[in-house]
């Protein structure tokens, strides 16, 4: 059973039995998990499907049973941008049962049209609704792409939905041409779709990583910034006091130097969580040895004081180990389920609030994916992966050439007990 959380899977856990794997869903090579959620205590999985021969975007809704078997389909068209143009930002279900998608499109500064993010929300049963159109006034970049593929962030708190990514402008100038990356916050009404607060713009070196949630009337953000200095930078937005516009009122910089260039940042962001006391940054980093380590920076939420937490120290001269990815799941207010993956094997260490590791689990070869929920006791997630053979060709003379890779796309399911400290 699960009971009610302000979790952002929305349920905490009590505890599941068995782990299982299944792979029963052959995909296209164009299609890819962009969230799960539970209505109706069914599983929902939303993929993105790209389709390059007739140049068009879609979404498609699985249902699966509580044995993560399909028992449903749904595809719903995205046809509000050219496809050449086409930006997926993300996608997000709401406690008020609706779902909303979030895509965008490359513009230049010819374009009489400034649009270039759109909001659309769907009926809890994915009939079109409303949508909201989201402009850029600078005119005097000469391209902007908002987000990249899949990369947007969304959170929810009283009403309101909050739309977090960064975008990359180019302009030019003499010799060349500047780059530059602006984090962009929006506030929208859920039910109305209409814009309740200004954007806030944050222009600095930001990089792909980041992260968002909201818990006690503030929202709290994460992000990656690669230079100026090198670190994670945490900022909290007080509602209460923003009238108009977003106002940051507490920022956290953290300097984590890694051992890289700007063109291959090193410092990867896994995620962020909010508990009682601490905000909590998980994310992996490469130093001089080339090994990456699994790291946690606690932030206290009054203090805005942080401190560096490593949840492994492999050494280079002692293993080849290093750690790929990092996410992190909220179990309830005071634990934490950190995954990590280190070379072939997947490992979750949950911790409380204050960082100390309350219990490890080794998964050997077994595959974690962000966009995991919790349901019944369980991690529900998905994973894509391919399968190759080798094929022959025949020319028209019968000549044999080859051989040839092909490749077989299927989706497994996962299930893993959730452990809960008692």
């Amino acid at each position: 059973k699960s009971e009610p959380s302000d979790s952002v899977c929305g349920f905490l856990a009590t505890g599941g039995k068995k782990k299982t794997v299944k792979t029963n869903i052959a995909l296209k090579n164009n299609e890819y998990s962009v969230g799960l959620y539970e209505q109706d205590g069914k599983i929902k999985e939303v993929f993105r499907i790209k389709d390059e021969i007739n140049k068009k975007y879609s979404l498609k809704i699985r249902t699966y049973d509580d044995d993560m078997n399909v028992i449903s389909t749904k595809t719903i068209k995205l046809s509000e941008f050219a496809f050449d143009d086409f930006q997926f930002g993300g996608f997000y279900h709401a406690q008020n049962g609706c779902n909303y998608v979030l895509i965008g499109r490359w513009r230049k500064k010819s374009d009489k049209n400034r649009t270039y993010v759109k909001l659309i929300k769907y009926s809890k049963s994915w009939k079109k609704q409303k949508v909201l159109n989201l402009k850029f006034t600078d005119k005097t970049y000469e391209s902007i792409t908002p987000f990249i593929e899949g990369y947007a962030e969304m959170a929810e708190y009283d009403g309101k939905l909050y739309i977090y990514f960064f975008v990359t402008q180019a302009k030019g100038y003499k010799g060349g041409t500047l780059v530059t990356n602006t984090n962009i916050s929006y506030e929208i009404n859920l039910d109305t779709m209409k814009l309740t607060k200004s954007a806030l713009n944050d222009t600095y070196g930001s990089y792909t990583e980041q992260a968002a949630v909201y818990k006690d009337n503030t929202l709290y953000r994460s992000n990656y910034q690669y230079f100026n200095p090198e670190g994670v930078n945490v900022s909290a937005t007080d509602r209460k006091n923003s009238k108009n516009s977003f106002e940051v009122y507490k920022k956290f910089p953290f300097e984590l130097t890694s051992y890289n260039d700007d063109m291959n940042p090193s410092l990867g962001m896994g995620g962020i969580s909010v508990g009682q006391k601490n905000i909590i940054t998980v994310g992996a980093v490469e130093k001089k040895d080339n090994v990456k380590n699994a790291y946690i920076i606690l932030t206290d939420r009054k203090t805005g004081k942080s401190k560096l937490k490593w949840l492994t120290k492999y050494d280079k001269k002692k293993t080849n180990k290093s750690v790929r990815t990092t996410c992190i799941k909220k179990v309830t207010d005071n634990c934490f389920a950190v995954f990590y993956k280190v070379n072939g094997h997947s490992y979750c260490k949950y911790i409380d609030n204050n960082g100390k590791v309350l219990k490890t689990r080794d998964y050997k070869s077994l595959y974690f994916n962000k966009n995991m929920i919790i349901h019944n006791g369980y991690f529900v997630y998905t994973k894509e992966y391919a399968i190759g053979e080798k094929v022959y060709l025949y020319t028209k003379d019968g000549q044999k050439i080859g051989p040839f890779k092909r490749y077989d796309y299927k989706l497994q399911t996962f299930k893993i007990p959730v452990y809960v400290k008692q």
